[in-house]
């Protein structure tokens, strides 16, 4: 039986996620340490900078560049349209579903152009399950929902505008303009002594600083080096937005209000129902593998558990087969809100020396 704690089982979700980025290391080979930054430096355009401009300008043509100047004529989720494209009788476990996103603003006038920071997600409430659709944005105020009806049951669809396109276009704007935004401390800590100092990704190079890089995507964030720690000791980090500091003018502001924040778009059909038809032949998948890729959306969850399109999970009936999974291996984890994890997974392997726990964190 899969465990059933919600810490662990959350953890469980994402194991398909960790195996991808786990790697047999021995204890000298943790090659992502800090260093020491001298306030001399030479940078110059690598050739993964240039990928990443080229990038770069790839969505930028995505974001709509318009002159805003009144808030009525931003996109309105609640004068939009949802509905099914191609409807159907009856819905077979497997089937494809897709859905047609008609935007209009707040005078009830069709937008004539795309970039609208929409979600879409199905749900059964009785299975405890959730899936989350592709956005397809035709740039001229339609989109498509693409689902793949992954369970048997009643299937309920909601689709979000997060925000609407002028304001996903300002947030570019700005985004790219200014790191102002937010502010950062990052705690230092030995087993005798801790101390916090500032951090963010543009400091005053005439202190020492240390310097966090990501050698793939060549990334960088600094804090300044507290005195008598070591650029390793970086244990924790605090963000907060500043809402004192802002390039939004007032019309721009007006797009960022709770109220304007994922709201549900109003759909012309109710539950989609779902049955498990003589066509539905379930799949025998093998065990997913590092560097697997995985189409979006690339799978489901259901009562905690993760199940991936294409491939499938090991599950772990206890405690001590997950912690045979850890052992002798390095974990690093990418992305967002990867501190839960961290603290999960150093309960589940015990305690471990504070080199290789500071290894596995960067």
């Amino acid at each position: 039986m899969i465990l059933r704690s919600k810490g662990y089982v959350i953890l469980l979700a994402a194991v398909s996620v960790l195996l991808s980025v786990i790697y047999y290391q021995t204890l000298n080979q943790c090659d992502r340490s800090p260093a020491s930054l001298s306030a001399s430096g030479n940078e110059q355009v690598s050739e993964i900078q240039n990928a990443i401009n080229k990038i770069y300008h790839q969505v930028d043509q995505t974001i709509p560049k318009t002159n805003f100047t009144d808030i009525m004529k931003s996109s309105s989720a609640k004068q939009s349209k949802v509905f099914v494209k191609y409807p159907k009788d009856s819905y077979c476990v497997g089937d494809q579903l897709v859905l047609q996103v008609d935007m209009f603003d707040h005078l009830g006038q069709r937008k004539t152009y795309g970039g609208d920071f929409l979600r879409a997600r199905m749900s059964t409430r009785e299975l405890d399950a959730a899936a989350s659709g592709r956005i397809e944005d035709f740039k001229n105020g339609s989109y498509h929902v693409h689902f793949i009806l992954f369970w048997e049951g009643t299937v309920d669809i909601t689709v979000f505008m997060m925000h609407p396109s002028e304001g996903a276009s300002a947030l570019w704007i700005y985004r790219n303009k200014w790191h102002g935004y937010v502010d950062h401390v990052g705690k230092f800590e030995t087993p005798q002594q801790s101390i916090e100092t500032v951090c963010g990704f543009d400091l005053d190079r005439s202190k020492e600083l240390c310097e966090y890089k990501d050698e793939r995507d060549e990334e960088y964030f600094y804090c300044i080096k507290p005195e008598n720690f070591s650029c390793n000791s970086l244990s924790t980090m605090k963000s907060w937005r500043r809402h004192d500091r802002t390039l939004f003018t007032d019309v721009e502001k007006g797009l960022f209000n709770e109220s304007n924040v994922r709201v549900k778009i109003p759909k012309d059909f109710d539950q989609i129902r779902v049955t498990r038809c003589n066509t539905s032949v379930p799949h025998s998948y093998k065990t997913c593998k590092i560097g697997a890729k995985l189409e979006y959306p690339s799978g489901y969850v259901m009562r905690n558990v993760w199940y991936p399109k294409g491939c499938k999970t090991l599950a772990y009936n206890t405690l001590d087969s997950l912690s045979k999974c850890f052992t002798q291996k390095f974990i690093y984890i990418f992305g967002d809100s990867t501190r839960f994890y961290h603290s999960t997974i150093m309960k589940i392997t015990g305690h471990v020396s504070y080199w290789a726990w500071m290894c596995q964190r960067i």
